[in-house]
């Protein structure tokens, strides 16, 4: 079951949630997942359509890559990015890509608790993180080159114990630090 939890707006989490909200150019979002007036965190009951400007695709994949993967080889960010991608493709995950990466507890760092979330958000709204604009130049060609991993649509880093549902997916490969996998059939 899935909690809300009452969160003051001045408190930090709220504001990096608002903030990335606001750098991708989705303020729109907040209805969307169940945010309310009184400054709730996000209940995300995986949305299956979100409204975004234009370009908010690729600011999306960068902001996750940039929470995500940031120290991660560009090929590892790319990984990472297209997991997001053939998610979309499949269709199971929502229609369009910030439905796919806001889903609740996919990404991890989309999740309001996750400090990573702030950073990702801060990047994104400065613009003069030389980091995340390269990122996001490699969320562009991620959008139109063919899909490199075999259709992974999972991963995990190799730092952690493998989490219980890596166990019933195909393993694909590890890149820069993280075991790819798919589902079969």
């Amino acid at each position: 079951m899935n909690r809300i939890r009452t969160v003051p707006h001045t408190h930090p989490v709220m504001q990096g949630v608002r903030a990335f909200c606001w750098a991708m150019g989705i303020a729109g979002i907040a209805a969307t997942t169940a945010w309310t007036a009184t400054d709730r965190l996000p209940h995300r009951s995986a949305p299956t359509h979100l409204e975004a400007p234009a370009g908010a695709t690729e600011r999306t994949l960068a902001a996750v890559a940039y929470g995500e993967c940031r120290s991660c080889s560009p090929r590892g960010r790319r990984w990472v990015m297209h997991t997001i991608r053939n998610r979309l493709e499949d269709g199971r995950w929502g229609r369009t890509l910030e439905a796919v990466a806001w889903q609740d507890a996919q990404y991890s760092a989309l999740n309001p608790t996750d400090p990573n979330l702030r950073k990702a958000a801060q990047a994104a709204i400065s613009e003069g993180d030389p980091l995340f604009l390269t990122i996001l130049d490699e969320a562009r060609d991620v959008m139109g080159e063919p899909d490199p991993t075999g259709g992974a649509t999972h991963y995990y880093a190799t730092s952690i114990r493998p989490p219980y549902w890596a166990r019933a997916l195909t393993r694909i490969a590890t890149v820069s630090g993280h075991v790819f996998l798919r589902e079969e059939g």
